[in-house]
């Protein structure tokens, strides 16, 4: 008598089929399961790093300055309006920052400009408040992005303004002094502005 196969329901096609049915259901159910959790996790990690940049910095990027000088406003004024000016240049050496700025308005109490960063062309707005109380100018410094959605600015901010101040001289004169921190002033305590 002729041998015939033997037949087994785990190698027949309809087990198989089935099988496979059943498998990619459980694979499918099992990598949405993974997939929402990743989600999830990332939905949860930009929380906690947004809630830590709101809750540490402005919300937006910016930084707020404060300087005293034993010097009349006048003086520390027209310092800060010639460092606009010397700095007017669009020729930035060794790739840093300490050029593009434009002064806008200027008198013995304000002073309004810009700053533009020299490779990606983000725009900063900066004002100086200049107010004198006997011997001493108490001068306050704001610099702000003009991107709306602007965060971070790797202490950007903060460079546009200390930059003047020091690159004019005015850090060397008596009675200097300048108070700001990360509440007010983005990235303040990582700020190189030997770069920025």
């Amino acid at each position: 008598m002729g041998s015939s196969s033997s037949y087994s329901p785990l190698t027949s096609g309809y087990f198989r089929r089935r099988h496979c049915c059943h498998c990619s259901k459980r694979c499918r159910s099992t990598c949405g399961v993974i997939a929402f959790l990743s989600a999830v996790a990332i939905s949860l990690t930009f929380a906690i790093v947004f809630i830590y940049i709101f809750m540490t910095y402005p919300s937006h990027a910016s930084c707020a300055i404060e300087w005293t000088f034993k010097s009349n406003c006048t003086s520390i004024g027209n310092k800060i309006e010639h460092q606009f000016e010397k700095w007017s240049t669009n020729v930035c050496k060794e790739g840093k920052m300490k050029c593009m700025y434009k002064l806008t308005y200027f008198n013995e109490s304000l002073i309004e400009g810009t700053h533009t960063t020299p490779k990606m062309h983000f725009v900063d707005s900066l004002n100086f408040h200049l107010n004198k109380i006997n011997d001493t100018c108490y001068v306050k410094g704001f610099s702000s992005s003009d991107l709306w959605f602007a965060l971070l600015d790797f202490g950007t901010n903060y460079c546009n303004l200390h930059n003047l101040i020091t690159g004019s001289g005015l850090d060397k004169m008596a009675g200097y002094s300048e108070s700001t921190a990360n509440a007010v002033c983005t990235l303040y305590t990582s700020s190189n502005c030997d770069v920025y």
